[in-house]
């Protein structure tokens, strides 16, 4: 059994194992970007991201 299909069954596992870390590797470089953005720069992508229209 490999580490990924232990997490997948909710074993412990190995979270620095290469198959699991080639899956998580872009998500967390995406959610470093959105965690460290200031909110002047956050706010134009979230209107983007919804397609709301801008508070006035």
């Amino acid at each position: 059994m490999t580490q990924y299909d232990r997490m997948l069954k909710g074993l412990i596992y190995d979270p620095g194992d290469p198959e699991i870390m080639k899956e998580q590797v872009p998500y967390q470089d995406k959610l470093w970007e959105v965690m460290y953005i200031s909110i002047p720069e956050l706010y134009p992508r979230v209107l983007q991201y919804n397609k709301v229209k801008p508070l006035s």
